[in-house]
């Protein structure tokens, strides 16, 4: 298994990766999730840290 930090150029799979878990798991996003999506480069810049396994 690898561990990859975020970049810029995953932002999108992201985005999409998490739009479908919870529309599937919870049946639509709210707008605080909107929102996040919207705000991702500000809160990695601010120190959020994500890490995708492959």
């Amino acid at each position: 298994m690898k561990i990859i930090p975020f970049e810029k150029k995953y932002r999108q799979d992201f985005i999409n990766f998490n739009t479908d878990w919870i529309v599937s798991n919870f049946g639509f996003l709210e707008e605080h999730d909107k929102e996040t999506f919207e705000k991702i480069d500000d809160e990695m810049e601010s120190g959020t840290m994500i890490f995708f396994c492959c």
